[in-house]
């Protein structure tokens, strides 16, 4: 029966491993910040139609 050896990783490696995960969240919280983003901006876009068309709805006879 063959043994396996288990290498345990070096120093660079870990330090490579924990960099790698911080990029990792870093570009899923920018990620989560961009949707947050573009969600208000459809709210405000949405918000600003509703009023110009509540506006050009109105009775152009009259002074209301």
């Amino acid at each position: 029966m063959r043994t396996t050896l288990i290498r345990t990783p070096s120093n660079a490696e870990i330090v490579a491993g924990i960099a790698h995960g911080k990029c990792e969240r870093a570009k899923a919280v920018k990620s989560m910040i961009s949707d947050i983003y573009d969600t208000v901006r459809k709210h405000f876009e949405w918000r600003a139609n509703m009023s110009r068309t509540a506006i050009s709805a109105r009775c152009p006879d009259c002074s209301c």
